[in-house]
C-alpha cells in the first residue's frame, strides 16, 4: 500500500477546505444557501471543491452566515486567487448538510435512504488531510489509535466527495472493535452493501466470489463513495473494494492495514494544541479557556492532546458549572483518577484502548501489560526485551504489532513511545509479572550503561569499578566506540534517573556509578545530582558506609562542577564519615580542589600537600597524577609557575604511565599555564593544542574549555587578538550552549573583554566586562566579580566617570583583601 505524501500545500485546496469548514458551520446545504447568499449551488460547489476561487464578498456572506470573522480567511483568499489547482476529473463542488443517525449503510441525498453520521459538534482541525481526502479521491486508509477522530474525518471527507461528485453515499461499519460483538464478516457486509444499493436479495449470490464480483459490477455502474468504518483488517475490507479506476473509498481502521493493494495511507497523529484548544471551545465555550487559559492546556497536555478524551473533558467542563477548569486539571494528575475522568456512559477512551487490546494474541497483550511498566519516554527494543524477558528480535516484533494497531508511536527509528493514556491503560492491566519485569528493566539498564561507559571511557570505566549484572551480550547493544556510547547516555539519562528513582536500593548506586564517567567527563552536573542523591538514599543501610560515602562524593563533584563549592564542602565532609583510608586521601583531593577553587590558596595546599603524601606512600600513578596536578594549580593560582610546572610534569609522567588521557589533558594544561606566564608563548600554544586534541577526542569539557581560554590568552599575549577572539568565540559557545549561567562564563568574559579591549574595542569590552560582573555576583564567584570591577574601573576612567573608577576600584579591594591575595594586574586604562 502506498504511504500518503505530505498534506496539498495548493492554496486553493487549502481555502476549499476552509470553506468546506465554514459552510459546514452554517448548517446550511447548497440550495439553502443559494436562497441566502444569492450565488447558485454550481458556483457554491466549484468554489467549495477548490475549482475555482469565490469572489471575497461570498467569503464575507458565507462567514457571517457561520459567525465567523472573515478576515481570518483574507490571506488563504489572497494566496488561492493567483494559484492553479489540479483537481481530479470528476470533482464539481462540495456541499454538506447531510442528516442521518448513527451507523448502518445509506446513500446520498435523492438516491436513496442517507444513513452517513453527522459531522459531530466537536469536528475541529483537520484541514489538510481534509483536503487531501477531497482533492485526490481514490482508495484511502485513514488509520491511527482510538479515539484519534478517524470515523469523524472520514464521514467529514464523504460527505464533501459526495456532493462535490454528485455521488451516492454508502456507510458501513465494520464493527472491527465493537463491544460484545464480533468484527463483520466480509461476505455479511458484501450483502449489506448490494442491499444499500437496491440490489434485491434474490439476486445476491451465495457463492462469496460472485457476491464481490456482483458488488464490485454494481459499483461501478453506480460510482458511490463508500466508507467502511473500523475495519479490523485487510482481509476484511479486500473483497469490498471496487474494482472501477474512479472508485471512492474511505476505509477506516486502528491497525495499519500495509497488505491493502492499491490504497493510500493517512496515518493521524494527535492535533496541536492551538487544534484541541479550538475543540474545547467548541464544547465548552470559548469563556471558559478565556477564564483559565493554563488550566485548560493542562488538560489538555494530561488527555495527551486525544480528541476523545479532550472531548470527554471539555464536556465534564460544559456540564459541571461549578468545576474550575484547575479544578479538572488537578483531578487528571492522578493517574487513576485520570482513568476514571476519561470514562464515558458506555464507552470512553478506556474502553476504547481495552476493545484494541483485545483484537491482540494473548502473549502480545501480555507484553504491552508490561510496556506500562516504561517512563513516558522513548525506549529501545532492548529496554523493551528486559522487561518482556525476550530476545530482541522477538521484542521488536512485539514493538512493531503494536505500531501497527496504533498502540505504540514509532518516534524514531528505533526508538519507541507510549501515549500517556496508552501507557495508563496499559500499568492498569493486572500483571503478577510486573513487579519481576520492573526489576529486570533495571538490571537492563545498570548493564547497558556499563557497556556505555566502557566504549565512552574504557580507562576511566575501568578504575571507577563498574556494576555489571551479567546479562549475555545479546540482550545489550553493542557500542562501536566513544561517540555511541555518549549518545547512549544522552538519550537515555531521563529513564536512569526514573529507574533510580523507582529502586532506591542498591541498584541505584549502581547506575549512578556505571554514568558517572559520562557525567563527569561532559560536564552534567544536574543528572549527577539527581542520580546521587538517589543513591545516597539507596545506600544508608548498614554495612553501606563506604558505598554512602561514595555517593555523597559524587555530590560534591556534581555541586563543585556546578559552580557551588560551599555545597560541594559539605558533601566532601560528609562523605569523610564513611569513608575507608583511600577513599579518605582521594576526600582530602577533592577539599583541595574545591579551596582552590575558592581562592583558600593556604587551605588548598594543606589538602594538596596531605593528598599527595598518601599517594607516594600508597603507589598509584593515577591517583598520585590527580594529586599533583591539582596542587600544581594552586601553586600556579599562588603565583609560583616555576613550582607549577615541576608538579604538573611530574603528573604529566604518571599519567602517560598509567595511560590516561583524560589526566594528561589537565596536566598539559597546567603546564601551558606556567610556560605562558614565564613567557614562553610557543611552547604554551604547542601544550594547549595538544590537551585540546585529546580532550575533544576523549570527550572532556572541562579541559576542553580550559584548553580554548588558554589559547585565547595566548594569541591575545602575542598580538593577535583576531585568532585570541577566534578561541574566545569557541569557548563562550561551548559554555552557554551547556547553560546559559555556566559557572566558567565570568572568567571566560573576563578574558574577553581584556582581548576586546587590547584590539582597541572598548564598546564591546565594556558590554562584556558588564555580563561578567553581573554573572559572577549572581554565582557568586567574588574573584571575577574583582577582576570585571577593575576593568570596568579601567573603562571608567578612559570615559572620563571618574567617581564610577573610584567605586568600582573600591569593590575590588575589598574582595581581594577578603580573599587574601594580591589584587589582579587588570589592564591599563591606556592600553584601550
Amino acid at each position: 500500500m502506498d504511504e500518503a505524501e505530505s498534506a496539498p500545500r495548493d492554496p486553493r485546496a487549502l481555502l476549499a477546505a476552509e470553506l468546506l469548514a465554514v459552510q459546514e458551520a452554517t448548517g446550511l446545504s447548497l440550495k439553502e444557501l443559494e436562497r441566502v447568499t444569492h450565488v447558485s449551488d454550481s458556483s457554491l460547489s466549484r468554489y467549495l471543491a477548490g475549482r475555482s476561487v469565490p469572489p471575497w464578498t461570498v467569503v464575507q456572506a458565507m462567514s457571517r452566515l457561520a459567525r465567523r470573522d472573515p478576515d481570518g480567511l483574507r490571506t488563504a483568499w489572497a494566496a488561492a486567487r493567483g494559484a492553479r489547482l489540479n483537481v481530479p476529473r470528476g470533482v464539481a463542488g462540495i456541499s454538506g448538510g447531510v442528516a442521518g443517525g448513527v451507523g448502518g449503510v445509506g446513500g446520498a441525498t435523492g438516491l436513496g435512504r442517507d444513513d452517513l453520521p453527522r459531522a459531530p459538534l466537536g469536528f475541529v482541525g483537520r484541514r489538510p488531510e481534509l483536503a487531501t481526502l477531497v482533492t485526490t479521491p481514490g482508495v484511502w486508509v485513514v488509520d491511527g489509535m482510538a479515539g484519534v477522530g478517524k470515523s469523524t474525518l472520514a464521514v467529514r471527507a464523504a460527505r464533501a466527495l459526495a456532493e462535490a461528485e454528485r455521488r451516492r453515499t454508502l456507510y458501513l461499519h465494520l464493527h472491527g472493535h465493537t463491544s460484545h460483538r464480533a468484527p463483520l464478516a466480509p461476505e455479511a457486509a458484501l450483502t449489506a452493501l448490494l442491499s444499500a444499493i437496491g440490489v434485491p436479495d434474490k439476486r445476491i449470490p451465495e457463492d462469496p466470489d460472485l457476491r464481490a464480483a456482483l458488488w464490485r459490477g454494481e459499483a461501478a455502474r453506480r460510482t458511490p463513495v463508500v466508507v467502511l468504518d473500523d475495519a479490523v483488517d485487510s482481509a476484511q475490507v479486500r473483497p469490498l473494494l471496487p474494482g472501477a479506476a474512479d472508485a471512492v473509498v474511505l476505509v477506516t481502521s486502528r491497525r495499519r492495514l500495509v497488505s491493502l493493494e492499491g490504497a493510500r495511507s493517512l496515518t493521524l497523529a494527535v492535533p496541536s494544541l492551538p487544534e484541541c484548544r479550538e475543540l474545547v471551545d467548541v464544547i465548552a465555550g470559548p469563556e471558559r479557556r478565556a477564564a483559565e487559559p493554563e488550566a485548560v492546556d493542562a488538560i489538555i497536555e494530561a488527555c495527551g492532546r486525544l480528541p476523545l478524551a479532550v472531548q470527554l473533558c471539555a464536556a465534564r467542563l460544559r456540564h459541571r458549572p461549578a468545576w474550575s477548569a484547575a479544578f479538572l486539571a488537578e483531578r487528571l494528575r492522578d493517574e487513576e483518577r485520570r482513568r476514571r475522568e476519561l470514562a464515558a456512559d458506555g464507552g470512553g477512551v478506556g474502553a476504547a484502548l481495552a476493545l484494541s487490546v483485545a483484537h491482540l494474541r494473548e502473549t502480545e497483550r501480555a507484553g504491552f501489560a508490561l510496556l506500562g511498566s516504561l517512563p513516558g519516554l522513548d525506549f529501545d527494543v532492548y529496554a523493551a526485551a528486559a522487561l518482556i524477558d525476550a530476545h530482541p528480535a522477538d521484542a521488536e516484533d512485539l514493538l512493531q504489532t503494536l505500531v501497527d494497531a496504533h498502540l505504540l508511536d514509532e518516534s524514531a527509528a528505533g526508538r519507541y513511545r507510549l501515549h500517556d493514556l496508552t501507557r495508563d491503560h496499559a500499568r492498569a492491566m493486572a500483571d503478577p509479572a510486573r513487579a519481576a519485569a520492573e526489576r529486570r528493566l533495571v538490571d537492563y539498564h545498570i548493564a547497558a550503561a556499563a557497556a556505555a561507559s566502557t566504549a565512552f571511557d574504557p580507562y576511566g570505566s575501568a578504575r571507577i569499578g563498574l556494576i555489571q549484572p551479567g546479562l549475555p551480550d545479546d540482550r545489550l547493544p553493542d557500542f562501536a566506540d566513544a561517540a555511541e556510547g555518549g549518545a547512549w547516555f544522552e538519550e537515555h539519562l531521563p529513564t536512569l534517573i526514573h529507574l533510580s528513582g523507582t529502586a532506591l536500593d542498591a541498584r541505584s548506586l549502581a547506575l549512578l556509578r556505571n554514568s558517572v564517567c559520562f557525567l563527569w567527563t561532559s560536564g552534567q552536573p544536574a543528572a549527577m545530582t539527581a542520580l546521587g542523591h538517589l543513591a545516597r538514599t539507596g545506600t544508608r543501610s548498614p554495612g553501606a558506609e563506604e558505598d554512602h560515602a561514595w555517593a555523597a562524593r559524587m555530590l560534591g563533584i556534581a555541586s563543585l562542577i556546578a559552580g557551588r563549592p560551599e555545597e560541594a564542602i559539605e558533601h566532601f565532609e560528609t562523605a569523610l564519615i564513611g569513608a575507608g583510608e583511600t577513599l579518605r586521601a582521594t576526600l582530602i583531593g577533592a577539599l583541595s580542589i574545591t579551596a582552590t577553587t575558592l581562592w583558600r590558596l593556604t587551605q588548598a595546599r594543606d589538602y594538596g600537600e596531605q593528598a599527595v603524601a598518601y599517594f607516594r606512600a600508597n603507589p598509584d600513578p593515577h591517583r598520585l597524577g590527580l594529586a599533583l596536578t591539582n596542587l600544581a594549580e594552586v601553586a600556579k593560582r599562588q603565583r609560583h609557575p616555576e613550582e607549577a610546572l615541576t608538579l604538573a610534569t611530574e603528573a604529566l609522567t604518571h599519567f602517560e604511565q598509567s595511560n590516561y588521557e583524560t589526566g594528561r589533558s589537565a596536566a598539559l594544561i597546567v603546564i601551558a599555564d606556567a610556560e605562558r606566564t614565564t613567557h614562553h608563548p610557543h611552547q604554551a600554544l604547542d601544550h594547549y593544542l595538544a590537551a585540546l586534541h585529546t580532550a575533544e577526542e576523549q570527550q572532556y569539557f572541562d579541559s576542553t574549555t580550559r584548553a580554548l581560554q588558554g589559547l585565547a590568552i595566548t594569541h591575545r599575549d602575542l598580538a593577535d587578538p583576531t585568532q585570541a577572539l577566534h578561541y574566545h568565540d569557541r569557548l563562550e559557545k561551548l559554555l552557554t550552549e551547556a547553560d546559559p549561567t555556566h559557572p566558567d562564563l565570568p572568567e571566560s568574559l573576563n578574558e574577553r573583554a581584556h582581548t576586546e579591549l587590547t584590539a582597541h574595542h572598548p564598546k564591546h569590552a565594556q558590554a562584556t566586562a558588564e555580563r561578567a560582573l553581573t554573572l559572577a555576583q549572581e554565582a557568586p564567584n567574588p574573584y571575577e566579580e574583582a577582576r570585571a570591577s577593575t576593568l570596568l574601573a579601567n573603562l571608567a576612567t578612559l570615559h572620563g566617570d571618574p567617581a564610577r573608577a573610584q567605586e568600582l576600584n573600591r569593590r575590588a579591594e575589598e574582595i581581594w583583601a577578603a580573599l587574601g591575595i594580591a589584587a589582579w594586574d587588570g589592564v591599563a586604562a591606556s592600553e584601550g
